[in-house]
């Protein structure tokens, strides 16, 4: 888009631009810009015949355009009409009622009789505080925004964003909001701009005022059971560096955005312009801020508002620590020892004590022990839960839930206990699981409720038994997901010398036949990393030794590589320590790297080549038997025909780039492509004398000039090729546990037999690339052995304190 035209307010020196508009009024994005008052200007017109439909009352007040909302008090009754409007089922081009259409004269008179607002437009850089006012009504929640200059000559503030918002309207009382739930909301809508505006100037503070004492101290102390509340508690309190104060409802300028004004009243409104008189003073001039003056505080709190500083709870009993113990059964048998000795020492006989004796347990003794441990676990009931969820005493003066079906049952005693949640809870929810061989949710929920209530039992126990059921859980849980691939390495994307960097694999066996007899032979598969060419060895066994010997025919054909990928393999962890020492006393060094064990993806470099070749030996051979001899032949025609295929094929020119080229430059395929004229392959079997010195000089710096020429076709075509691909992810089940394992944290280790006799173990430390993403992780096992495991085999048995409450949870028992 190309400058048509230049608009300034002052002299400036424009180079090469000498043309500029003379005009003093101009446009600047559909607002009216003075530019010698450098003031903005929005007027208005009521069309003739005025506004008789809701189309022509929302197309007059759209056309207003602010998007700094410095005029919402006098947008905002446009807006409350247009709600009634829709509250009434108005269609859009109706004639408005009596009652409507007289409030709407009203506005037009208003807006005819004063249609042009100026604001000034200029604001100075070196503001460093911002003010907002925040305030609601019955109809709407307004802010106001102020840029305050904090210096010794002058505090002028400076309004620069406002906002309304209507308060939908409710069908019933009983879903309407409460003003200070309107307040708390219009403080939300004040962080929101808050951090919009701190995102586009640099202040040094930051203050929130509001007239609402319920909404200010909900900040300090939220109240217990409102989600409402507490949703935007918890937004207010992510927004840093902010102070809260409270401020007289007749110096809140944001009173005007909530309630609206007229034209004529708003022009002229310093408070809604520049704010309360004492912010245009020091700090230390402020009114003081009187929000924790106990009559205020005391009115709210005999509203219902607020809740009390400090609640009064029951007195608990605590005849033994229940957290100590992991079985029902176990605190049922200690609690009824202690009492047993307590029956046996008391010299009194005590009343509720003669059913115990010194025999075998009996179940008089159990029921006893067990309406303690009940007592105990209801000693902490409040009264609101008593109304809440209906219950009764019994003539033990244990709670029962009796709810609506008291007529179902004559017994008070047939009625289950009211437990609440808790460690006994907890207990008694692994007892009848267990005791019903780990079943479902619903049947462990139908079984223990005969007996025992819990609030919210199936969600309670669904939420238990995830965190203590390691039976269940290792059938269910799922593992961690796999992180996105990672950068390709650097010896994918650097040219070097061909097998520098090398991926070795071994596959088979292939069986073949030697005088009628059938034995296997195996192929060692070597690939370049950078031109993706292959070698091939045919081995007579997996051995240490064969590999040794197939390693040695590939260096003394490929150079020695100065890097080695691969898996796990024992043959191939044995040569390597072999081959590593005999290049250390040689001085060569030699890196060998061996990938994730489990995790065959990380070795895709060579399982791909071996995949090719494997394909293309089952095609060839068939059904046929070769000899070894056939075979060796078959696996170097092959490894001829595989180093022969195109990587990137150029149709511009004609070129196909193969990893043949690099490895023989001057290949006659590789000439006829690249288009050299001049290479005469005579030339290089011929008789080497004096006279052919400059020939072969020519010859070598024409093969140096091709393999650079390829090398640049390497990186600008091939290297675009890789980048293409769409596979970033790890294909998995669907519910994975998305995050990273945590050090320590109880995993079980996929393996390739039955769920129940994985392995487990501990996380004892994670492996970071150098992206800094964890993709494996050591696992310490019972037997202290370390195990290195990719994260997406990683089966955790524990809710994590990040995940619990967040998506999927491991160890669900359905």
């Amino acid at each position: 888009m190309q400058l048509r035209e230049f608009h300034a307010n002052h002299d400036i020196n424009i180079n090469n631009e000498q043309e500029m508009t003379d005009e003093t009024k101009v446009k600047l994005l559909g607002i009216e810009w003075n530019t010698s008052k450098d003031k903005f200007i929005w007027n208005w017109k009521i069309p003739q015949g005025g506004l008789q439909t809701k189309r022509q009352i929302l197309q007059f007040y759209a056309a207003i355009y602010d998007p700094l909302g410095l005029l919402s008090p006098i947008i905002l009754p446009w807006k409350i009409l247009i709600q009634d409007l829709w509250k009434k089922g108005m269609s859009w081009d109706e004639k408005l009622e009596l009652e409507e259409m007289r409030r709407c004269s009203e506005l037009e008179k208003a807006f005819n009789q004063f249609n042009v607002i100026e604001v000034t437009r200029w604001i100075p850089q070196e503001y460093s505080e911002i003010h907002v006012f925040v305030d609601a009504s019955e109809r709407a929640v307004g802010l106001a925004v102020y840029a305050r200059r904090s210096s010794s000559m002058t505090c002028k503030p400076q309004l620069i964003y406002g906002k309304t918002r209507l308060i939908p309207k409710r069908e019933s009382r009983k879903l309407s909001v409460s003003i200070p739930r309107l307040e708390l909301l219009a403080v939300t809508l004040g962080i929101r701009a808050l951090e919009f505006i701190r995102q586009e100037i640099e202040v040094r503070k930051t203050y929130l005022w509001s007239d609402s004492a319920c909404a200010l101290h909900w900040l300090r102390k939220p109240p217990v059971g409102s989600r409402y509340i507490s949703n935007r508690i918890d937004e207010v309190r992510r927004c840093k560096g902010i102070e809260f104060h409270h401020v007289r409802s007749t110096d809140n300028p944001a009173d005007k955005a909530s309630r609206g004004l007229l034209p004529e009243k708003l022009k002229d409104d310093l408070l809604w312009w520049n704010g309360p008189s004492w912010l245009w003073e020091q700090k230390e001039n402020w009114p003081e801020d009187k929000i924790m003056q106990e009559s205020v505080i005391s009115v709210c709190m005999n509203m219902g508002l607020l809740a009390e500083e400090e609640i009064q709870s029951p007195e608990v009993i605590t005849l033994i620590d229940v957290t100590r113990f992991s079985s029902l059964l176990k605190l049922t048998k200690t609690i009824l020892y202690v009492l047993r000795f307590i029956a046996k020492i008391s010299k009194d006989k005590i009343k509720n004590l003669k059913d115990f004796s010194r025999d075998k347990f009996t179940y008089k003794e159990y029921e006893k022990t067990t309406q303690l441990l009940v007592r105990m676990a209801q000693s902490s009931i409040t009264q609101k839960e008593i109304e809440h969820w209906g219950l009764r005493k019994d003539q033990n003066g244990i709670w029962r839930c009796v709810g609506r079906l008291r007529r179902m049952m004559p017994q008070i005693e047939d009625f289950p206990y009211f437990i609440k949640k808790g460690k006994l809870a907890e207990l008694i929810v692994k007892y009848y699981h267990e005791n019903s061989f780990h079943a479902s949710v619903h049947y462990t929920w139908t079984k223990m409720r005969q007996r025992y209530w819990i609030p919210h039992g199936r969600a309670y126990i669904k939420k238990i038994l995830r965190k203590i059921c390691r039976g269940c859980a290792m059938w269910v849980v799922t593992p961690f997901e796999q992180p996105d691939f990672p950068p390709y390495p650097t010896a994918r994307i650097t040219a070097t010398r061909p097998f520098e960097i090398t991926g070795v694999d071994l596959f088979g066996p292939i069986i073949i036949k030697e005088n009628q007899i059938k034995i296997k032979r195996w192929v060692a598969l070597f690939t370049c990393l950078t031109t993706r060419a292959v070698h091939l060895e045919v081995v007579e066994t997996m051995s240490k030794e064969q590999c040794i010997q197939a390693f040695r025919r590939f260096i003394s054909r490929r150079k020695q590589p100065k890097h080695i990928i691969s898996d796990n393999a024992k043959n191939l962890i044995a040569a390597s320590k072999e081959i590593i020492e005999l290049n250390r006393i040689e001085g060569e060094t030699l890196e060998w790297e061996f990938i994730t064990p489990g995790a065959p993806w990380q070795g895709g470099i060579y399982e791909r080549m071996v995949g090719v070749v494997k394909r293309s030996l089952k095609r060839a051979i068939g059904t046929k038997y070769l000899n070894n001899a056939e075979l060796i032949t078959l696996i170097v025609e092959l490894e001829a025909i595989i180093n022969e295929r195109p990587l990137v094929d150029i149709e511009e020119i004609g070129l196909v780039l193969r990893p043949e080229d690099f490895l023989h430059p001057g290949s006659a395929l590789g000439e006829r492509l690249i288009g050299g004229k001049d290479y005469n392959r005579n030339n290089a079997t011929a008789n080497i004398g004096n006279s052919q010195t400059k020939e072969l000089k020519h010859q070598y710096m024409t093969t140096c000039k091709r393999l650079d020429h390829l090398w640049k076709i390497w990186r600008g075509e091939y290297l675009e090729e890789l980048r293409k691909r769409a596979q970033r992810k790890h294909r998995g089940p669907r519910s994975r546990i998305r995050r990273e394992p945590e050090i320590d944290e109880l995993v079980l280790l996929k393996g390739d037999c039955p769920r129940n006799t994985w392995k487990m173990g501990r996380v004892h430390k994670l492996l970071r690339g150098k992206d800094g993403v964890c993709r494996s992780a050591v696992i310490r096992t019972a037997n202290g052995n370390d195990l290195v495991r990719a994260v997406g085999h990683l089966y955790p048995l524990e809710i994590s304190s990040r995940e619990n409450g967040k998506e999927h949870s491991p160890g669900e028992c359905r």
